[in-house]
């Protein structure tokens, strides 16, 4: 788990500093680059687990469909990627990132109309992307976009459900087992020198789900679901 993104940001600016005499012209062909980013990774749209009705220990249980950004904060990301010049203005690229993204107490639903409240395992994963990055412009502020496609593999997500006004709690319930999935996105971005920023979008497919937890209870399409929109704003040092 990442547990001071502040000592990777200072770490990333250091990294930099080291790095300015490099400069910020597109690679030709034949040359490598380095790029290093660190982003804050928000939320912008994917259903977490669908709504339905169903019964909990022999009581009627209703839950209410959630998006990622109720269950879960907004993420943090980290990306370290290399790329070949193919021209004057293109690259290839390949990156390997990690992100998490921590979770939140919250209720979900009801259980024979009192609060039924669920806080689910952070979202962690690792993945590898590739793709081209195309330069708009050489000079002192070098503007660039990329596309890239490719995988992300995230953790174990269970989730834990209580009813605290019965003293009832469900504890590690299974809700979706550990998933490869899908990913493809575009990032927009402005170098300016070594360093620069950068935004973009990502999707990441639906996880698998495990519907052990929830046999017999009409529950069972909750977790359907699971794909996620994200918009990552990163800082850039590319050398």
């Amino acid at each position: 788990m990442l547990t001071n993104p502040l000592r990777t940001l200072l770490a990333i600016t250091l990294l930099a500093t080291t790095a300015a005499a490099a400069s910020a012209q597109p690679a030709g062909p034949g040359s490598f680059s380095v790029t290093l980013k660190a982003a804050w990774d928000p939320t912008t749209g994917g259903v977490m687990h669908e709504g339905g009705s169903g019964t909990v220990l022999g009581l009627p249980t209703s839950v209410d469909e959630k998006p990622w950004s109720d269950t879960h904060n907004q993420g943090f990301r980290l990306d370290a990627g290399i790329g070949f010049g193919v021209s004057e203005r293109a690259e290839i690229v390949a990156s390997f990132n990690y992100g998490t993204l921590g979770s939140e107490l919250l209720q979900v639903g009801t259980v024979a109309g009192l609060p039924l409240l669920a806080k689910f395992e952070d979202y962690e994963y690792w993945g590898l992307e590739g793709g081209a990055r195309f330069f708009l412009a050489q000079g002192g502020v070098t503007p660039y976009v990329t596309a890239v496609a490719g995988f992300r593999r995230v953790s174990e997500l269970p989730g834990t459900f209580s009813v605290p006004q019965a003293g009832v709690t469900l504890a590690d319930t299974p809700f979706f087992e550990s998933s490869t999935v899908p990913t493809f996105g575009a990032d927009f971005g402005v170098l300016f020198g070594p360093i620069g920023v950068e935004g973009g979008f990502r999707y990441a497919g639906g996880l698998t789900d495990d519907d052990s937890g929830f046999a017999g209870t009409g529950l069972e399409n909750l977790n359907d679901k699971g794909e996620r929109w994200s918009f990552p704003i990163s800082v850039v040092v590319r050398f």
